[in-house]
């Protein structure tokens, strides 16, 4: 039961990423 934790960050940062690509490039 710890992946639920990790997908969620990563979908998180993935959300991130494409609202921010600017500051990921």
């Amino acid at each position: 039961m710890t992946s639920f934790p990790k997908k969620s960050v990563q979908q998180k940062i993935l959300n991130l990423r494409l609202s921010t690509p600017k500051i990921f490039s």
